[in-house]
């Protein structure tokens, strides 16, 4: 695999939070996360990918990579997550709204993509909350003709 960025060999895969939150205002284009959701599934397993699974491309892989970490927070409060299991969290939910941003679906699309995703209910809470709230602000922003700005605040 190649780097996006600097187009160097990746030797090994891993997310880098740190870097993702110095470099989370640089757009990846969609083809590096269709690719890289590719790579993660099954060797041999027959993939159609969508128009509309593409701009979901992102939040799923970051999904898919994540499985074993999130499947053990299944029974763990958001009050007692450890900083590796906020910041998990947090990638989850920056990329869930930059990808509704880009998809411009409906509110109840998001929530069945919210529920594509199989998180543990507290972590699925999270991510509503957040739906809701971009939406909330989605609405206030349409009748002034003002839903550019999203493009550059999420």
């Amino acid at each position: 695999m190649m780097c996006p960025l600097c187009r160097a060999d990746v030797e090994k895969d891993f997310l880098n939070f740190d870097l993702m939150h110095i470099t989370g205002h640089l757009n990846t284009p969609d083809e590096y996360w269709v690719k890289r959701l590719i790579a993660l599934c099954e060797p041999g397993q027959e993939i159609f990918i969508h128009d509309k699974l593409i701009p979901f491309a992102k939040v799923l892989s970051i999904r898919i990579s994540n499985s074993v970490h999130i499947s053990k927070l299944k029974d763990t409060d958001l009050d007692d997550f450890a900083d590796e299991d906020s910041k998990l969290l947090d990638a989850l939910c920056e990329s869930y709204i930059e990808c509704l941003n880009m998809a411009k679906v409906n509110f109840q699309d998001a929530l069945k993509w919210t529920k594509t995703l199989f998180l543990p209910n507290h972590m699925e809470n999270v991510l509503v909350s957040k739906a809701v709230n971009y939406y909330d602000v989605y609405n206030f922003l349409k009748p002034i003709d003002a839903t550019w700005l999203l493009d550059n605040i999420v």
